[in-house]
């Protein structure tokens, strides 16, 4: 599937890139780190809505969830998940 770079960053020594793919009508943001997925999220806008908030409201969707999405790594929200459901399956 083709995407497009949007950033790279390092977090506590690892290579992240933030990578930008349509499909069909949905932008999909997700962050990956050595060609693998970070984390199992990933951020979703339709092509719509992007081009709707950048008319109406000078809001960038996409750029907002790539923010979100280097912030999730940033502040281990995935790991915090995955803890969370192992406590809770005890």
């Amino acid at each position: 599937m083709p995407y497009e770079i949007l950033e790279n960053f390092n977090f506590e020594g690892k290579d992240y890139e933030i990578r930008l793919s349509q499909i069909m009508e949905d932008f999909v943001i997700r962050v990956y780190h050595k060609d693998q997925p970070a984390n199992g999220y990933s951020y979703h806008v339709s092509l719509e809505m992007q081009s709707d908030l950048k008319i109406l409201s000078k809001i960038d969707a996409v750029k907002n969830l790539a923010n979100t999405a280097k912030h999730d790594i940033e502040n281990k929200k995935w790991e915090y998940l995955l803890e969370a459901i192992k406590e809770s399956e005890k």
